[in-house]
């Protein structure tokens, strides 16, 4: 990015507000209250974020919220994608608002080279397909991307200087 920070746009849709929007479309259609590390295992099993991903089903066993008691229900790959339309939207808008903001020297190289996505949340399947419709860039996910900030975080702290840049702009 030019050498320094081009520029900042951030949203609070991560992994956690993916996982919400799961227990909140299950409590919604089903009646049904699951805990954060069942929508986690939801949305690693079977997440997608377009309706015609990869088929599959996932056994959901939570509580009933009228009765109280242990229930399940099968869960499919489309509605996970419809679980989480409303907060990949609001990714998809932070990262064109980004755009919009990006230098125009720097967004030839983006054009060129692309965008790459990070964190955990990156694996999730179609994510960089539905970024790249949105954007109409290229959309690569990284290969730690589980890793990329703590590692990107251990570089700044080892380069001279690199530090002092990133605490100026908060």
């Amino acid at each position: 990015s030019m050498g320094d920070i081009a520029i900042v746009e951030s949203t609070d849709v991560g992994g956690e507000a993916l996982d919400a929007a799961i227990m909140r479309y299950l409590r919604t259609y089903y009646g049904l209250r699951i805990g954060t590390r069942t929508a986690e295992q939801i949305k690693r099993s079977i997440g997608s974020s377009h309706a015609d991903g990869e088929p599959g089903v996932f056994l959901v066993k939570g509580q009933d919220v009228v009765r109280g008691a242990p229930t399940a229900i099968e869960m499919n790959t489309e509605e996970v994608a419809a679980a989480l339309e409303e907060p990949l939207a609001a990714i998809c808008e932070t990262v064109r608002t980004a755009f919009l903001n990006t230098p125009p020297e720097l967004a030839g190289d983006l054009f060129d080279r692309g965008v790459v996505l990070i964190g955990g949340g990156a694996r999730l399947p179609g994510l960089d397909q539905r970024i790249r419709e949105s954007t109409g860039l290229p959309v690569f996910v990284a290969d730690e991307a589980e890793n990329a900030v703590a590692l990107g975080a251990g570089q700044i702290l080892e380069t001279s200087g690199a530090l002092a840049k990133v605490s100026m702009r908060g």
